[in-house]
């Protein structure tokens, strides 16, 4: 394989994501008709008032109506991932480290940085979310991983995004050792200074081939004037006395 590559989610990953979003924002709409004034607006009455008419129905009806504005931004985003080949959400793995992009920037990681890279898993109830792949800043000492929190991790990589094969968690728990440890094993070629960008191992099938990054841009060149003499039959130089024809 040849770094960098670059991975993103799952097609079935993005799809759910924009199902989530659907939902979210159905429920949000429900949540804000139930609390919607019942009467209409009396004479002379102000929006505001008519609003605020019914006490604490009021504060239920603008949560409602956050729930439906977080449901919309939600389901842009994902639509745009979905639609786009994922630009907001992707991976990339190169010779220096590992680039995860996400909705707030880019995060950067070197090989030579991180400590072992290995599986990590949650509870049952986090669904989707419960799959990781994770590292630490490389210090040496060995860690243990129980009841650590995920954010105590510097390398977070959602592995059912990448690794799913179904809708939600399916065929994760078969492949994430698999993508754990190709990832460790470029770590530790880096780490010796042997990675070759060019011949790097593969990557396992779960993750699939990738999406080659930064291929030089292939640049048309004009086709030769006929009329002009060909390159060895031309004279380069400076013009004296000799080669001016009258």
């Amino acid at each position: 394989m040849r770094l960098p590559v670059k991975f993103i989610p799952q097609h079935s990953q993005r799809l759910a994501g924009v199902l989530g979003a659907g939902i979210f924002t159905l429920f949000g709409c429900a949540f804000m008709s139930g609390y919607l004034p019942s009467r209409a607006p009396a004479k002379g009455e102000s929006f505001a008032q008519w609003l605020a008419g019914d006490g604490m129905q009021f504060p239920l009806l603008m949560l409602g109506i956050a729930l439906v504005l977080c449901g919309l931004v939600i389901l842009a985003i994902t639509l745009i991932d979905l639609l786009s080949g994922s630009p907001l959400h992707f991976l990339i793995v190169d010779r220096f480290g590992i680039r995860l992009h996400g909705l707030l920037g880019e995060k950067i990681l070197s090989w030579k940085d991180l400590g072992p890279i290995r599986p990590f898993s949650l509870g049952p109830l986090r669904g989707s979310r419960r799959y990781w792949i994770v590292s630490d800043t490389f210090s040496g000492e060995e860690r243990s991983d129980i009841r650590r929190n995920l954010s105590s991790f510097t390398l977070r990589i959602p592995a059912t995004a990448y690794l799913g094969s179904g809708w939600f968690t399916g065929g994760v728990g078969e492949s994430i050792d698999d993508a754990a440890a190709w990832l460790e094993s470029l770590r530790k070629l880096a780490r010796e200074d042997a990675l070759d960008a060019e011949n790097a191992p593969d990557a396992p099938e779960a993750l699939g081939d990738g999406l080659p990054v930064g291929a030089p841009a292939q640049v048309a060149q004009a086709a030769p004037d006929p009329d002009l003499p060909a390159m060895s039959d031309r004279k380069f130089g400076r013009r004296d006395e000799t080669t001016i024809e009258p």
